[in-house]
């Protein structure tokens, strides 16, 4: 008899904000040893449907800008399951959602929250007026500039700014 609940070996793009389309992706399912049955995802509880697969990733897609609790749940064919609870932010409605290689410049109240932002070659930029927030997120950029006197950027519990 098949005791073995679906494993995985990680998921990308949850606890993070996007701009457009993406999807939550389940890496590495693994069904063994009867197979899977069945893998799906509930948006803030508006009612499971079936998961998008390409070979061993299950994938969910966001659908529109929002913030976006994530259910996922995955059963093999003995009954098995495993329930993960993920979530994502889409669009404008995250104030740190940014584009790629582009400059930041901060001069209001910001608070970024379960926010992931890759500035990549752009730098971020706190001007006079300017506060950046940081809670459960994290900022990659190629410089810090600070335009303003006084404190200007909070950093919080599983929070961090990276310079690269």
């Amino acid at each position: 008899m098949d005791t073995v609940f679906p494993t995985y070996s990680s998921i990308d793009n949850n606890s993070i904000s996007k701009i457009g389309d993406f999807n939550i992706i389940v890496n590495d399912v693994n069904y063994d040893y009867s197979g899977k049955q069945l893998a799906q995802c509930d948006l803030n509880g508006a009612g499971y449907f079936d998961m998008n697969t390409d070979g061993v990733i299950e994938n969910c897609f966001i659908p529109e800008d929002g913030v976006w609790e994530v259910s996922i749940w995955l059963q093999d064919n003995a009954g098995n399951d495993t329930n993960i609870v993920v979530y994502a932010i889409r669009g404008e409605s995250d104030p740190c959602a940014r584009t790629i290689d582009t400059d930041w410049n901060i001069s209001t109240v910001i608070d970024c929250n379960l926010s992931t932002t890759d500035l990549g070659t752009g730098r971020l930029i706190i001007s006079p007026g300017g506060t950046l927030s940081l809670y459960d997120s994290n900022i990659t950029t190629s410089q810090v500039e600070i335009n303003r006197t006084g404190d200007s950027i909070f950093i919080y519990n599983n929070s961090f700014i990276r310079v690269e």
